[in-house]
């Protein structure tokens, strides 16, 4: 697989197989063509936008299903009842079965005949009648990007049961750490190396924690081992300069013609060992590089105090378009607080999100950053990362925004490629890169660590972790709320009693 625009190798050489009862999980750092992958697996004869792929596929499954990473824009404009009711595939899908799975999923049952649009709905509902919808066609094979994204953590509780349970074929992509751990038997891994320049690719039979596990073990070991022999190879250097010195210094003072020729003799061994030693270098292990780090902190040299009311709402209501979503709610928020939004999908964690962004946005002595679940709020597509970026536009800005983007493993054409051709993971780096360079002391996330590798999640932890100001955040990722948020503020729907 090869990026069109600039020739740079992807995936370098694959073949596998899947096989039933399979819950293969591809896994790699942002960008390394992941979702071109599978979009490629699901149809392997139509041509993929800006990458080109050599090679054949052959789907010996009898019915294979596909879920993307976003809900498809021609369904948007449909209604609940068209979408679930669509009459192309009703003599295919058990509709006993399909209202069981939409029940299961949490989803009302009664709206399924309801004129709501698609395009109305949250990410989460979306992606509840999507599943429901695919597994009522009982496939034995699934092909599903990100699946974890947008769903509370009953419907991930549940999802993960599920998967790992069906006896068809499942072969997904996930940054999720729990739901991999909870349903992945195999792993392929699209693994940069080289500082970002080449790639392999890795397939291991075993679950994922295990395979985390034992590639950390052999990274350290590596690591430990690298600098043991740079360590040893430094002291034969120096040793064998100060032999080399001391000969060439004999040299220069001997008179005597046998001793010279004693010596040079001396000097071409001590040369030949020198040679020996170049040789050695070159065989030496190298440190290994963290590939899949992240290289990025959010400064935040103007907090607000901790006591600070950043919002003091006791009674609030989530309302949208003048419906209550939510039951009254205490909404209180301090200045250097870390606060996890939870609920069902649909309740509107996002809505309230706005809600706040709006309130405080020119609020005097906050600077305000946000992270929507959809990147393309606050990124301008046809821009390029440094277009994005810029402020002043001189070079000297340019160069030390190219460094900043280096340091992130983007490259000097992924630089100037458009914001639109970047994965969701480079998007998801290119807007902390901005955060850092506002210097913002109040956060608000929508999901932020959805696009994030799972071999970076506990990195992108860290950095929130660590950020001194204060931070709302809608999440379903466990870890993320257990280690950054200071509590959680659930949201209860409004109709229930």
């Amino acid at each position: 697989m090869t990026h069109q625009q600039d020739l740079k190798v992807l995936i370098p050489s694959l073949s596998f197989d899947l096989k039933p009862g399979d819950k293969l999980a591809l896994i790699g750092e942002e960008g390394c063509g992941k979702s071109s992958l599978l979009n490629w697996l699901r149809q392997p004869d139509q041509p993929l936008p800006y990458v080109e792929v050599t090679g054949t596929c052959s789907n010996a499954f009898g019915r294979t299903v596909w879920i993307g990473q976003t809900f498809p824009a021609q369904d948007e404009g449909l209604t609940i009842e068209a979408y679930c009711f669509d009459p192309v595939l009703a003599e295919q899908i058990d509709y006993g079965y399909f209202y069981q799975l939409v029940s299961q999923l949490g989803f009302d049952p009664d709206r399924l005949t309801s004129q709501q649009l698609m395009g109305t709905l949250s990410g989460g509902e979306k992606l509840k009648l999507q599943l429901a919808r695919n597994l009522a066609l009982e496939p034995d094979c699934l092909l599903l990007d990100e699946p974890s994204n947008d769903l509370d953590l009953a419907t991930l509780g549940w999802l993960s049961r599920t998967l790992a349970s069906l006896p068809a074929a499942v072969l997904f992509i996930s940054h999720d750490e729990a739901f991999l751990s909870q349903v992945a038997n195999r792993i392929l891994h699209i693994e940069t190396i080289n500082n970002h320049k080449g790639s392999r690719v890795q397939l291991v039979n075993m679950d994922y924690e295990t395979y985390r596990s034992q590639r950390e073990a052999q990274f350290q070991r590596q690591g430990q081992l690298a600098r043991k022999q740079q360590e040893e190879q430094a002291k034969q250097e120096a040793r064998h300069r100060q032999m080399h010195d001391k000969v060439q210094h004999q040299l220069r003072q001997a008179h005597d013609s046998s001793l010279g020729r004693l010596l040079a003799k001396k000097m071409r061994n001590v040369k030949s060992v020198g040679r020996r030693l170049e040789r050695q270098a070159e065989d030496m292990l190298e440190i290994p590089i963290q590939e899949d780090a992240i290289l990025v902190k959010l400064p935040c040299p103007h907090p607000l105090p901790s006591s600070k009311w950043l919002i003091n709402e006791p009674d609030y209501v989530v309302r949208l378009e003048g419906r209550a979503l939510t039951q009254p709610l205490t909404l209180e928020w301090r200045g250097q607080e870390k606060i996890g939004l939870v609920g069902p999908n649909g309740v509107g964690k996002s809505t309230l999100l706005k809600q706040v962004r709006d309130w405080l946005t020119d609020r005097p002595g906050i600077r305000l950053g946000y992270m929507p679940q959809d990147y393309r709020q606050v990124l301008p597509q046809d821009q390029t990362p440094l277009d994005f970026l810029q402020e002043s536009g001189s070079q000297e800005e340019k160069t030390k925004l190219m460094t900043y983007l280096g340091s992130l493993r983007f490259d000097p054409d992924e630089m100037r490629h458009p914001i639109s051709q970047l994965s969701g993971g480079q998007q998801a780096k290119l807007l902390l890169l901005k955060l850092n360079l506002m210097e913002v002391n109040v956060l608000l996330l929508d999901e932020p660590s959805r696009n994030f590798s799972p071999l970076s999640q506990a990195e992108v932890r860290q950095i929130f972790g660590d950020f001194p100001g204060a931070i709302l955040a809608v999440s379903h990722d466990q870890l993320f709320l257990d280690q950054v948020c200071d509590r959680c503020l659930a949201l209860e729907p409004a109709e229930k009693q």
